[in-house]
């Protein structure tokens, strides 16, 4: 447990020392990539929420009950929103390591 722990510490240690060097070379490009991280991120959570809504709207709108539906199409909307997450931040690293 120690041994993963020691790990974990020299891994965060490690990120920071990165961090700080890239903030040295340019900080604009740093603050940046910061906040792109953070977008690409955000994006798989937003995506899926909105697609829960618009699941949970359509689905209102019906007169039948479909309750054996609304996790399927949950499933597909995570599925989803995982893949526009995944693209976007593959063509976000290829683009930082050209």
């Amino acid at each position: 447990m120690k041994n993963k722990i020691s790990q974990l510490i020299e891994l965060v240690r490690s990120l920071v020392w990165i961090l700080k060097i890239s903030y040295s070379i340019n900080r604009f490009k740093f603050i940046v990539r910061i906040f792109v991280t953070i977008f690409y991120v955000v994006l798989p959570i937003i995506s899926y929420w909105l697609l829960k809504q618009i699941i949970d709207t359509s689905l209102v709108l019906k007169s039948t009950s479909i309750d054996v539906i609304k996790p399927v199409l949950y499933l597909i909307a995570l599925k989803v929103s995982f893949d526009v997450g995944w693209y976007f931040l593959d063509s976000f690293l290829e683009g930082m390591f050209k």
